[in-house]
């Protein structure tokens, strides 16, 4: 499987096959600040950060948590339904969420912890 980024000033594109995870090197470890700042950051950043197509559902109505948005994604040929509430997400589909970019990145990319911080530095979220 293999993950393309395209920004307007980056494309970048990481192999991902399997045992593969664990050999992405990041050559430092993750500062508390960037890992605060990815916590907070807007789960729709996110998605536009990292080129994914977008498409709101605009007759979608949160019973509950009015703040809620559903989009319709689609990240490297994968698509996803998901709900986003500030940095929240939750899959639709898979049945499954989190918060923060990175497990965002974590979920759309299929990526460990080290690949998705290693990612988040590429792209400079």
């Amino acid at each position: 499987m293999s993950l393309t980024v395209s920004s307007s000033r980056l494309s970048l594109k990481y192999e991902l096959q399997a045992g593969a995870l664990g050999e992405v090197r990041m050559g430092r470890s993750v500062d508390n600040l960037s890992l605060e700042r990815w916590r907070a950051l807007d789960a729709l950043m996110g998605l536009e950060k990292l080129g994914c197509y977008l498409k709101v559902a605009h007759t979608f109505e949160a019973l509950t948590a009015y703040k809620t948005r559903r989009y319709k994604a689609n990240a490297e040929g994968q698509d996803f339904e998901l709900l986003l509430q500030s940095p929240k997400f939750y899959d639709t589909q898979r049945q499954r969420g989190g918060g923060g970019a990175v497990d965002f990145v974590m979920h759309i990319g299929r990526l460990d912890f080290k690949g998705a911080t290693a990612l988040l530095r590429r792209l400079a979220v």
